[in-house]
């Protein structure tokens, strides 16, 4: 039986709630191109089942990592080596990790955290990347209390640096193997297809439209 659900996370098979599948597919345009974005609403208007909704969206696709900040405690904040380790906590019990990534961030869940810092928890997330044979998505709920808090504010800085340095070693990467040659790019509409749709226009189309200028 249905109920109406005012509390916390929705779920289409016991609450009432409205058809959200249209905004998840808006969304997933937006993963499919490696957007880095936030949600931002007031509380209660659904930013968690909106979440979980795309996180099962992307889970057959994606390697997807879905963190609630809400399970670390305020000492996980008070320095980087607590929230690299913290963090990997997470992320050890939240996503089946291929086999190199799992004993590098079990290891960091392990070590002293005077010994840790953002620049491991980077290192071990780029290798993580490099090893998923599907692409890496992290979604990060429940951010209220870790707001205005510098080691928060310092991972999300690096986050989003290490995502456009990963894009710009990508689309490098395009211009180096396509030189002058012409591309036919054949589109199913599927990730794979989709991601290299969008490096090529960035890559290909971009660099020859500044050419004519």
């Amino acid at each position: 039986m249905r109920r109406f659900n005012t509390t916390g996370l929705c779920m289409p098979e016991s609450d009432y709630m409205v058809d959200i599948s249209g905004r998840v597919a808006q969304i997933r345009v937006m993963v499919e191109r490696g957007d880095y974005f936030c949600i931002n609403r007031a509380r209660q208007y659904g930013k968690t089942t909106t979440l979980a909704a795309l996180e099962r969206a992307l889970s057959g696709d994606f390697a997807v990592a879905s963190l609630d900040f809400q399970a670390l405690g305020h000492a996980s904040f008070s320095t980087e080596g607590r929230f690299a380790r913290g963090l990997s906590r997470m992320l050890a019990r939240a996503v089946d990790l291929p086999p190199c990534a799992a004993e590098e961030i079990g290891a960091m869940a392990r070590r002293d955290v005077s010994d840790l810092t953002l620049e491991d928890l980077f290192f071990a997330l780029s290798d993580w990347c490099e090893e998923s044979d599907r692409p890496v998505v992290l979604i990060v709920d429940e951010v209220d209390s870790a707001t205005s808090n510098q080691v928060f504010l310092d991972f999300l800085a690096q986050l989003r640096l290490q995502k456009e340095s990963l894009e710009q070693q990508l689309i490098d990467q395009v211009r180096r193997q396509v030189g002058s040659a012409h591309v036919v790019l054949g589109l199913s509409g599927g990730v794979d297809s989709s991601v290299c749709a969008a490096l090529l226009a960035k890559a290909i189309f971009r660099s020859s439209q500044n050419a004519k200028k």
